[in-house]
């Protein structure tokens, strides 16, 4: 079984973003994407006052609202590959006095895989009346939430079948990770600093969903 990431995104919580900004010359002009990127046709931009987004050809979707802002990327690619820090890191640079809260880091995986509810079923749970020809078990979801140096890490693993952007069937995983301010002083500063540990953050989760499927490296 191989761990194909389908997206990751960054998320940047706050007290007060202001959708407004976002707009794509805000995002050129300010040196926040390459201005040689191409907008989705028709519903590339969209802004009001609760909510912004702006999406562009190669996977990249930008959103503001006001408690938060997220970078998409839909690539399939790593932090280390991905545009979706650096918008991150450009952002705070361009917008340092924002009220920061917290830094989510995520991830999306399928790991493909015929009766994966069943796979999960015999994987982690056992044999009991409340699984019976009676009474089936349609689906096992699983939440594993873990420690980390100022927030949480929570993976999430579920049988997907007939999803509709994909033919696959198999194991969903779905990572985040999560880090509070604790500096009130240097919102910005810390948040940045956080985003430093994202390929970290991308092998820990590809080693978790790994040994906890036992997919063979």
């Amino acid at each position: 079984m191989d761990i194909e990431l389908l997206q990751l995104s960054i998320v940047i919580v706050a007290r007060d973003h202001n959708p407004t900004l976002i707009n794509p010359d805000f995002l050129e002009y300010q040196r926040i994407v390459d201005p040689q990127w191409k907008l989705v046709r028709a519903t590339g931009s969209i802004t009001t006052p609760a909510f912004s987004t702006v999406t562009y050809d190669g996977g990249i979707a930008i959103t503001v609202e006001p408690s938060k802002l997220q970078v998409l990327d839909r690539a399939g690619v790593g932090p280390s590959s991905s545009h979706a820090p650096e918008i991150a890191k450009r952002y705070l640079e361009v917008l340092p006095h924002i009220p920061y809260v917290a830094l989510g880091i995520n991830f999306e995986s399928i790991i493909a895989r015929q009766s994966a509810g069943d796979f999960l079923k015999e994987r982690f749970l056992v044999k009991g009346s409340w699984d019976s020809k009676d009474h089936p078990l349609e689906t096992v979801r699983l939440k594993f939430i873990y420690p980390i140096d100022r927030g949480r890490f929570t993976l999430e693993l579920y049988s997907v079948t007939n999803r509709a952007d994909s033919t696959k069937t198999g194991v969903m995983a779905k990572g985040n990770f999560h880090r509070d301010i604790t500096d009130p002083r240097e919102p910005a500063g810390q948040i940045a600093d956080y985003l430093l540990l994202a390929e970290k953050d991308y092998l820990f989760y590809e080693r978790t969903v790994s040994d906890s499927l036992s997919i063979a490296k």
